[in-house]
């Protein structure tokens, strides 16, 4: 009887100790994928903001302004900057500060025929200027003639030469002429070039609804930000801060205290040294100039005929006469 309650307790115990460790082993394996997921989560969103340059809700507003223009056949160009910075679109257009990427504002711009006459170029979550020229990648004329064939104009080369000649960044052309919509972008390193798509109300079997092309948009974008967040040292330093214990994050600030104290010191002694050699310099080039000013002297106050030698006077020739008239005189004996 009492081996059998024993036997039941042992059972019990072991049936305990393995689902304590399932459950732990679960419990940290869940843990474990939560902060993977959070940390792609949070690599996304940096991403998005700080390369791609705009949020889920700016890409929403972008694609309903694509349909709009698509909808009603007006031409349009919208360069989304990577992580090249696309200066000579900037300048060679007309800056517009720092407006904020929605629907209305827009639509507002690619329908005034004042700031639709070249590209619109966002950076960073806002629209920086308007009637920006892009250039064409001349060197590259198979592929350009090849988009011409298929009934692609000046926007669509542009778009396809600034997206060959600058990593990371996104072009979006509505034609004129037909009101289809072309993205050009890179993926996996790859250009990736969806031209000529129609609108789902305009063509059933081949056209793209909106959330296709929010899909698509995404995709160009999310795949530039991943690729440039794989080579963003703060972005990693971030993910890991973000991983830090209270001991961890108070030894870190301590070490950064540390760090930063070192560099004041070093500064303080670089400063030092400089102001040394400084007056130094100025000590050198003072006794110099003194010097100078010492010959310069003596040579002012040295008389024209110092190479001639200065005549002796000769003595009288009575003088000499009466010199040599004189007896000696004689001693005295003692």
């Amino acid at each position: 009887m009492i081996n059998s309650i024993i036997l039941v307790v042992v059972i019990i115990l072991l049936i305990l100790m393995i689902s304590t460790f399932v459950m732990t082993f679960t419990n940290a394996r869940t843990v474990s994928q939560i902060m993977e997921y959070n940390e792609a989560e949070y690599a996304r969103q940096e991403m998005l903001e700080r390369t791609v340059g705009v949020d889920e809700t700016e890409q929403k507003d972008i694609v309903k302004v694509l349909m709009h223009c698509a909808r009603n056949k007006i031409g349009t160009a919208i360069v989304i900057e990577g992580k090249t910075l696309l200066d000579h679109i900037e300048e060679s257009g007309d800056k517009a500060g720092l407006i904020a990427v929605n629907e209305q504002i827009l639509k507002t711009l690619v329908e005034s025929k004042y700031t639709n006459r070249g590209a619109i170029l966002i950076r960073k979550n806002h629209i920086i200027a308007v009637n920006g020229e892009m250039r064409m990648d001349e060197a590259r004329q198979e592929e350009n003639r090849q988009l011409i064939n298929i009934g692609l104009g000046r926007r669509h080369l542009g778009a396809f030469g600034e997206v060959m000649n600058n990593p990371g960044t996104v072009a979006l052309v509505v034609s004129e002429e037909t009101g289809k919509i072309s993205l050009f972008g890179h993926l996996s390193g790859k250009l990736t070039a969806d031209v000529s798509l129609d609108l789902k109300e305009f063509s059933i079997r081949g056209g793209v609804s909106q959330s296709e092309l929010e899909y698509r948009l995404n995709d160009l974008l999310v795949g530039q930000g991943l690729e440039a967040s794989l080579e963003s040292e703060e972005l990693l330093t971030d993910i890991a801060r973000k991983k830090e214990t209270p001991e961890q994050r108070k030894a870190r600030k301590k070490r950064e205290k540390e760090v930063a104290r070192i560099k004041r010191e070093e500064e303080k002694e670089r400063k030092r040294l400089e102001r040394e050699q400084q007056r130094e310099e100025e000590r050198r080039a003072k006794s110099k100039t003194e010097r100078g000013r010492f010959y310069d002297s003596n040579k002012q106050g040295t008389p024209d005929n110092i190479d001639e030698p200065t005549p002796v006077a000769q003595p009288d020739e009575e003088s000499n006469n009466k010199n040599n008239n004189k007896r000696p005189r004689r001693r005295r004996r003692r």
